[in-house]
């Protein structure tokens, strides 16, 4: 008994540290790493984002590229990745580097190079 109740407090613990996601990787292909992600200017793209401690609802997920919203499908989220659909940044020349913000259960995860987006004409 004194072993389950050890258990049980140490898997609350665990619990209760991921209160937010956290990005592994964002990729332009499902299956395998590929980044820098490139988009159009114009958007269109599908990116990956391999994450965890991310809502299982696509609603209750944004994910921003730069300061450009990126949509989330409602069939977008699984319990391993969240994809979205770059949108168009209003630039009229290429902008490199852009992080991907994801906001999930009230938390932000910025990622930083090489996860990230290059917008070309």
């Amino acid at each position: 008994m004194k072993h389950l109740v050890v258990l049980t407090l140490l898997l609350a613990i665990l619990h209760a540290q991921q209160v937010g996601p956290v990005v592994y990787y964002v990729s332009g292909s499902p299956n395998s790493i590929s980044n820098p992600v490139y988009s159009s200017l114009r958007g269109g793209r599908l990116i990956y984002i391999k994450v965890t401690g991310h809502n299982l609802m696509a609603s209750e997920n944004k994910v921003f590229v730069g300061t450009a919203p990126c949509i989330i499908p409602s069939d977008g989220v699984t319990d391993t990745f969240i994809s979205c659909e770059t949108t168009d940044i209003g630039s009229e020349v290429s902008v490199n580097s852009q992080p991907v913000t994801l906001i999930s259960n009230s938390v932000a995860f910025t990622t930083s190079w090489p996860n990230v987006v290059h917008f070309q004409p």
